[in-house]
């Protein structure tokens, strides 16, 4: 059997000359996380850096090409606004060349970036975040997309596999071409506005539900069932 973790791969699956294609809603979130964390916000953000006019645009992602932090230092240097700051969560996976162009490169756009390495407090720093952004070229699902919306953060993601699951136009954030900077320029600076993010919050925390620990454990465990009484009858 063929275990997906997006609908997209399911779709091209069942094309093949497989007997048994099965979709699940990924790994799992443990959305309680999300929904639980409470911190004093201005607190936790002036820790990160952050002051109260600041709008927190974040990334949480191991440093690497395929993850394209690189278009949002683009996007963030065509609002050319200094109250938008990006933060990004993660570290190289390699060597530190993709920290040093980063970097290298905010400087050259004249952008705010705020390199938070790896976290384990990702929950804390969801609640500080004021958009989620997500421009990968390719996902399997994209985990930190789906714990933004537990969050209630909605996304600014690429329109790619995975990602178009659950970042719904319009209502859980927007979707863009992942080499568009003027999209994700014009999306962010949409969820730029309070009124505008809190209307999506409770469509968000809804979709991110659907992705839910137990759900994805009870899809698994239905599947072992499956084969498992497909090899009954064989014998």
């Amino acid at each position: 059997g063929i275990i997906t973790i997006n609908k997209e791969d399911y779709a091209q699956m069942k094309k093949m000359a497989c007997k048994n294609v099965y979709h699940i809603n990924g790994v799992g979130v443990d959305t309680s996380r999300y929904h639980e964390c409470q911190i004093d916000r201005d607190r936790y953000r002036e820790s990160l850096g952050l002051s109260e006019s600041d709008i927190a645009i974040l990334e949480v992602g191991e440093l690497s090409t395929r993850k394209n932090h690189k278009v949002i230092i683009e996007a963030l240097s065509k609002i050319n606004d200094k109250h938008y700051v990006f933060l990004i969560c993660g570290k190289a996976m390699s060597n530190s060349g993709t920290y040093d162009f980063l970097k290298k490169y905010a400087v050259e756009k004249n952008v705010r970036v705020i390199f938070l390495g790896f976290r384990k407090d990702i929950p804390e720093i969801n609640r500080c975040a004021d958009i989620a952004v997500l421009p990968s070229l390719r996902e399997g699902l994209g985990l930190a997309g789906i714990e933004a919306l537990a969050s209630g953060v909605p996304v600014v993601g690429s329109n790619v596999q995975g990602i178009k699951d659950y970042v719904i136009d319009g209502k859980t954030g927007y979707l863009c071409s992942p080499r568009d900077a003027d999209a994700f320029a014009d999306k962010i600076q949409l969820l730029s506005d309070k009124e505008a993010r809190f209307s999506m919050r409770k469509a968000c925390v809804e979709k991110a539900e659907e992705f839910r620990l137990d759900i994805s454990h009870q899809q698994m465990k239905n599947i072992y069932k499956n084969l498992l009484r497909e090899q009954e009858k064989v014998k």
